[in-house]
């Protein structure tokens, strides 16, 4: 049911539009004459009337009208053969074809299938082939699968009033259409108006679909139209064309036209392909490859008074062509696009000329270009994000060129661009803010790499500037200027997160990888500087004509880089006194960066550094060729300088030696040796004086490098009084001086050759600098007294009247001879005459060849020393003779004969030694070491037993609750027999000793006191007895090798034959140095030692009981010794070593008055006690204590508490006795 349903439906439906469908075929006969009648007469009674051309040809030249007139009433079709109906004009002169919808809407012409050629209205003018014209914009006409060919006059025109849009679909429509040679106007549009709405072009729109363009001419005039062009293509192949190529034209001011997925390639036009006033374009997934223009842009876009056009152009390609657009005040947006292969030799900028304008690029590639230009107009606003510049070779002043406007580039790649105009003057980005002062250039993300450059990358000028850099990345630029170069007035720089490496820039007058000047307020954070090249100063940072200046250096790395001075950064001095600047260096690291001058890291001569911030900066393993190695400040103050010990500053190094940090030359300094600045000469005598360079580190400055050499100093001088030291006005005919200019090498300035010639008088130094264009400062004040010449030279005047002194001339035979000298004559004589001279010996020399020696005269010392030597010898030999007469009286006895002979033998034998003293060969030497040492050491043997035998065997004088008696014993008895050795002591005792030792010795103990103790005091004296005994035995041994060196020593110099020299003293008189002077030191040195152990221990001893007297005198006496002793020998000999008489007089004074006292304190009290008769009584060479305390006197020898009487005393004392006897024997 349904299904007959439908086909009766169909049925009705099929009729409906049969009847309401009008067609007529048309034949190229009379039936086409009457073309316009039948057309004008079969519209009323149907929707749509279709005209069938059922022909291939028709001849347009024979229609018998010049026109044809359609008033559209219902939809009418134009419907050629599917090859296509030819309707030839043959160049007649026919009118147009006009089409009117004037009393209809929404009706639609179509033409299909048609070929129209040869149109050629000869002589008229204002003519088309083909006119519709509507009375609004309700109407259409489409023209589908039509070819138009070789058409020399306006082919269609399109005109119509409308003030709003009232129908979506456009009111002429193309498709699948071709043009091929016709040389005017295709469309021409009319939009008729009475409003000034910006947007009318929409109420006519012109679309082109999938449309072919050869060899045409004009194509398209708009008025207030919206044309839209879609997958179309449009070319020019044949070179005999007429080349005014334009695709559109209008001056409306509210136009559009619309490109999308289109072709335009090889167009050659002398115009530009698009002409308009206002006209709003839009270019889709398009190419335009190989066309040009003789105006050298394809787009002419003007402004308009009451509309600011816009561009937009969307994944297109430009290949090939000319600049693009030219005109002002648009709005262009680029995106998705590539522009390549453009080699433009117009002097006008390669991509866009539109002054005035806005642009917006983004995610496009600009690759392959040969420009003479720019690629924008400078004089508009630009934003560019996700830009590719590749492959670019300009000859202009830069590649990109802003003027006034803030320009924003976002993920900007730069890759092999060479901009190749004037040098210096040609720049990848150039910006200019002329007299703005609210200009902004921010770069975010730019990467640029192999870039050649006759000028700056980025150079910025103008009044006031903000620049921002962050992000990015600058790799191999080789350049004729910094790779960023900021010469504003007023610049604010910001760097943030860049990596600028491996770029050089040659030019050597504009220095610097980045460039600041004027007023600079520069922040510089978190960047890497790494192998940069600048063939002048600055490295990596330059800074010059400083205004004003605030410099933020914070956690940056600069390394390997290099400059002529400064390998990482310059900074040149302030032009402005008045503006107070800032300077921060925060954690930034300065590494293995070269300067082949000063400098190796920083270059300053900046002089407010001692006001910068610096915190935790590393400058190391830089390195200079002249001076600085890490920092070289050129300008700066002692007061203004910066602060070292803020930086982490080490390992710099200039040619290969450390050299961390410098300034330039700030004084000079006198290296010669003078005293209290005062110098003394002669007049005419050499003057050598060294000065060295200071930095203002008080550093000298080593110039390895030779920088310094033309630095020349002269020497002059200011004569001036004697009493006060002012200075003279009048300093003509004053002095003369030759050799007084020098120059600095080798970081000294040496005037080896100064000769000074004067009067009689003071003179200060001065110092003259030249060939240097800073202040050197010389602050010291050095005297020159200028004395006569001295009464052995000879005084003469040179042409400059200035006198000199001059040695005398004798004979050859006279100056030949070593030992002789030349003297003036008596007589006073302005004339070195060599007759008038005298030849005498010198110093040390005598007889008539004066070959003779002159030794040193110990004459006078001979005769003093000789009646004192005896003198002593006499009383030490009648004191010797006395003790052996005496021998029997105790205190010779108990104190030992041999040892009292033998100090008096150490006594004469060291006064015999001080005869030889004034030894003039080694043999006398040999006897004066030999017996002054054996001397000495006997006395100290004696001396030193006897101290160390009291020290041993003593008690302190605090030790009381023990005494020795014979009487009261209690029942614990201690006789001789049980002391330790008694047996052998008792078998080489004397008869006497033998009685004495019968008395029996105890050590009553007290009753308060426990048997114990009393066990042990008796167990310790044993053991100390025993102790004694082997170091006097030892003593004995040590004393006795000693003696033997003294003797060994001197035979074996003489094995060796090592006996001394003769040479002259201080007073040039001859002496004999013995090789034994240096063993007589040592031997002093022992001395010296030994003197100080008895001084020690007899302090010590002191202070203990059961001791001889004696012991107490040789602790005063032993003070003497090391005063006058061995140290006077050495202090002689190391003070007076050539003064040998002034030595040995000394030498023979106070040790005599040592040793002679020594002598006195050991002997007197022996023959004062025998001469008294009281040389038995061992209570006058003994002390033993016989006293208790008193306490009232304080005291143990007042009298008040004798506790035991005479008889007793000597008992024990004489058994006390017998135990020191029984410690000193050898056997």
């Amino acid at each position: 049911m349904f299904r007959y349903f439908l086909i009766v439906n169909f049925m009705i439906l099929h009729y409906i539009l049969h009847v309401s469908t009008k067609e007529i075929k048309i034949k190229n006969n009379s039936n086409f004459y009457e073309l316009e009648k039948i057309i004008n007469e079969n519209q009323g009674d149907s929707n749509e009337l279709v005209l069938y051309f059922v022909d291939d040809y028709y001849d347009m030249s024979k229609y018998p009208n010049f026109d044809i007139s359609v008033v559209v009433l219902s939809n009418i079709t134009f419907l050629g053969n599917n090859n296509g109906t030819v309707f030839d004009y043959k160049w007649d002169k026919k009118g147009p074809f006009s089409i009117g919808f004037y009393n209809v809407s929404g009706k639609i012409v179509k033409f299909e299938n048609l070929i129209i050629k040869n149109f050629y209205p000869k002589g008229q003018n204002n003519k088309f082939m083909t006119r519709f014209s509507a009375k609004n914009d309700n109407f259409q006409v489409v023209y589908n699968n039509c070819t138009f060919t070789d058409n020399k006059y306006s082919l269609i025109t399109v005109t119509f009033p409308s003030d709003e849009k009232t129908q979506e679909e456009p009111q002429l429509t193309m498709i699948n259409c071709k043009f091929y040679n016709n040389s005017d106007r295709i469309i021409s549009t009319y939009h008729i108006h009475e409003s000034r709405e910006p947007d009318l072009y929409k109420c006519s729109t012109i679309k082109i679909i999938n449309c072919i363009f050869i060899n045409n001419n004009y194509i398209f005039l708009s008025n207030l139209s919206h044309f839209i062009f879609e997958n179309s293509y449009f070319s020019i192949n044949n070179n005999n064309i007429n080349n005014e190529y334009k695709i559109l034209y209008t001056n409306s001011a509210t136009d559009k036209l619309s490109i999308k997925d289109s072709v335009f390639e090889n167009i050659n036009s002398s115009v530009p392909l698009i002409d308009a006033t206002g006209l709003t374009l839009d270019i889709k997934n398009s190419t335009f490859t190989n066309c040009t223009t003789e105006n050298g842009y394809l787009f002419y876009v003007k402004r308009h008074i009451h509309k600011n056009q816009k561009i937009t152009i969307e994944n297109s390609e430009f290949s090939k062509t000319c600049t693009l657009f030219h005109g002002d005040l648009t709005k262009t947006e680029i995106s998705n696009s590539i522009i390549k292969n453009m080699n433009i030799k117009f002097s006008i900028p390669a991509i866009s000329d539109s002054k005035l304008s806005n642009y917006s690029i983004k995610d496009t590639i600009f690759m392959n270009l040969n420009v003479t230009n720019e690629l924008f107009n400078k004089e508009s606003s630009y934003t560019f994000e996700n830009i590719k510049f590749k492959n670019i070779i300009s000859n202009s002043k830069a590649v990109l060129y802003f003027l006034y406007y803030n320009i924003t580039l976002n993920n900007i790649e730069v890759d092999n661009v060479s901009c190749t105009g004037d040098g210096g003057e040609s720049s990848f980005m150039l910006y200019d803010s002329d007299e703005s002062i609210n200009s902004r250039l921010q770069i975010n993300n730019l990467y640029t790499k192999n870039c050649v450059l006759n000028g700056s990358f980025i150079k910025v000028k103008g009044k006031v500037n903000e620049i921002d850099i962050h992000n990015s990345s600058f790799n191999r630029i080789d350049s004729y200027g910094p790779t960023i170069q900021c010469i504003s007035h007023k610049t604010a720089f910001t760097m943030t997160n860049n990596n600028i490496y491996n770029n050089i820039n040659r030019n050597k007058l504009d220095c610097g990888i980045i460039q600041l000047t004027n007023n600079v307020n520069a922040s510089i954070e978190n960047s890497n500087f790494q192998n940069n090249i600048s063939k002048s100063n600055g490295g990596v940072l330059y800074i010059k004509n400083i205004l004003d200046m605030n410099l933020d250096l914070n956690s940056n790395i600069f390394i390997k880089n290099e400059a002529t001075n400064g390998g990482a950064i310059f900074i040149s001095n302030k032009l402005n006194r008045d503006n107070e600047g800032r300077i921060n260096f925060e954690n930034n690291v300065f590494l293995k960066n070269k300067a082949y001058s000063f400098g190796g890291a920083i270059y300053t001569e900046y002089d407010e550094l001692v006001s910068s911030f610096t915190v935790n900066n590393t400058v190391a393993n830089n390195d200079a060729d002249i001076i600085g190695g890490g920092i070289f400040i050129s300008n700066s103050s002692k007061m203004r300088l910066l602060d070292m010990n803020k930086w982490n500053i080490n390992n710099n190094t200039v040619n290969a030696r450390i050299n961390n940090y410098f300034t330039r030359p700030a004084y000079i300094k006198l290296n010669s040796s003078i005293y209290k600045n005062e110098i003394k000469i002669t007049t005419g005598d050499h003057l050598p004086l060294n000065f060295i360079l200071y930095d203002e580190y008080d550093q000298p400055i080593e110039d390895e490098t030779e920088y310094y050499s033309t630095i020349l100093i002269k020497l002059s001088l200011i004569p001036i009084t004697n009493n006060d030291k002012e200075l003279i006005d009048d300093v003509h005919n004053k002095y003369n001086l030759i050799g007084n200019v020098g120059t600095y090498v080798n970081g000294e300035i040496n005037f080896d050759n100064l000769k000074i010639y004067a009067h009689n008088g003071t003179y200060q130094l001065n110092l003259l600098i030249k060939n240097y264009n800073y202040d050197i400062k010389f602050d010291e004040i050095i005297y020159i007294n200028v004395s006569e010449c001295s009464k052995d030279q000879i005084t003469l005047y040179n042409n400059y009247d200035m006198p000199y002194c001059e040695t005398p001339k004798c004979s050859l035979e006279c100056l030949n001879k070593e030992n002789t000298m030349c003297i003036p004559p008596e007589i006073k004589s302005f004339v070195n005459d060599i007759k008038l001279n005298k030849c005498v010996c010198k110093e040390g020399w005598s007889g008539t060849k004066c070959d003779e020696k002159v030794f040193i005269n110990y004459s006078n010392f001979k005769k003093f020393i000789l009646p004192v030597i005896s003198l002593i010898i006499f009383i030490v030999v009648c004191y010797s003779v006395f003790t052996l007469f005496n021998k029997d009286q105790g205190i010779i006895k108990d104190t030992g004969l041999i040892r009292i002979l033998v100090f008096s033998a150490g006594t004469i034998i060291f006064n015999i030694s001080n005869i030889f003293m004034t030894y003039n060969n080694y043999s006398e030497c040999v006897i004066n070491f030999i017996f002054k040492h054996i001397g000495i050491l006997l006395i100290l043997c004696v001396c030193l037993l006897n101290i160390l035998l009291g020290y041993k065997l003593g008690f302190l004088k605090e030790r009381r609750n023990y005494k020795f008696l014979n009487e009261d014993v209690e029942d614990k008895d201690i006789m001789p027999e049980k002391l330790p050795y008694y047996s052998d002591v008792k078998s080489n005792i004397s008869a006497y000793n033998k009685s004495r030792l019968t008395i029996a010795l105890s050590i009553k103990k007290n009753k308060n006191e426990s048997s114990f103790l009393f066990d042990q005091i008796n167990e310790d004296y044993y053991r100390k007895i025993k102790i004694t005994r082997i170091l006097f035995i030892e003593l004995i041994c040590i004393f006795s090798i000693f003696i033997l060196f003294v003797i060994l020593i001197p035979i074996m110099h003489n094995i060796r034959n090592d006996k001394g020299i003769l040479k002259q003293s201080h007073t040039k008189d001859w002496m004999f140095s013995c090789s034994l002077e240096q063993p007589d030191l040592v031997f002093n040195s022992i001395e010296l030692t030994l003197f100080l152990i008895i001084f020690l221990f007899g302090k010590a001893t002191k202070k203990y009981n059961y001791i001889y007297t004696y012991i107490q005198y040789f602790v005063y006496t032993s003070f003497l010794s090391l005063s006058f002793g061995p140290i006077i020998n050495i202090i002689t000999y190391c003070i007076l070593g050539e003064q040998r008489l002034t030595k040995i007089y000394i030498d023979f004074s106070l040790n005599t008055i040592c040793y002679f006292s020594i002598f006195i304190t050991f002997s007197w009290d022996k023959i004062y006690y025998i001469l008294k008769k009281q040389g038995n009584d061992s209570t006058h060479y003994f002390i033993f204590e016989r006293h208790e305390f008193c306490s009232k006197h304080n005291s143990n020898i007042c009298g008040c508490k004798i506790n035991l009487s005479k008889e007793n005393i000597c008992n024990n004392i004489d058994n006390y006795i017998i135990l020191y006897k029984m410690c000193s024997t050898l056997h």
